[in-house]
């Protein structure tokens, strides 16, 4: 006879080391990802002009925003000041992450949806122009 293990939300199958469905499809915002958006107004209503096309997509680039920030010390607030006083700079940040991502193993696709999160950050804020992203397109790269 077989005994069937009943999971409790965030809890894991250590066996199979799967996650339970709950804890998959209940998935929310992580705290820190929460934090940065309750911490900085303009986060915020970036966050909330992005999810007016898109939840999934709003979060997933506050996601990757928030790791930008947690990897680099770089808070969002400083990429954008950056990015008005020097653009050159900004995308030299860009790319040392794209760099750093690259030497760790990260998914092509994953780097290109960070990259595409850092854009809309800085273009949102006004911080770049058209130029710029010319010079960031990463499939020339």
């Amino acid at each position: 006879m077989t005994s069937i293990t009943t999971l409790q939300p965030g809890t894991s199958n250590r066996k199979s080391g799967l996650k339970s469905k709950l804890e998959i499809l209940g998935r929310k915002l992580g705290g820190t990802s929460r934090n940065l958006l309750e911490s900085d107004e303009n986060v915020a209503r970036w966050h909330t002009n992005l999810a007016r096309a898109s939840q999934i997509t709003a979060d997933v680039r506050l996601r990757r925003l928030n790791m930008f920030y947690k990897n680099t010390g770089i808070t969002p607030a400083m990429m954008v000041a950056t990015g008005k006083e020097n653009s050159m700079r900004a995308e030299d940040m860009i790319l040392d992450y794209v760099t750093w991502m690259e030497s760790q193993k990260y998914a092509p696709g994953y780097i290109e949806d960070v990259v595409k999160a850092l854009k809309s950050w800085l273009t949102y804020n006004y911080s770049v122009d058209q130029k710029f992203w010319n010079l960031m397109d990463l499939r020339s790269m």
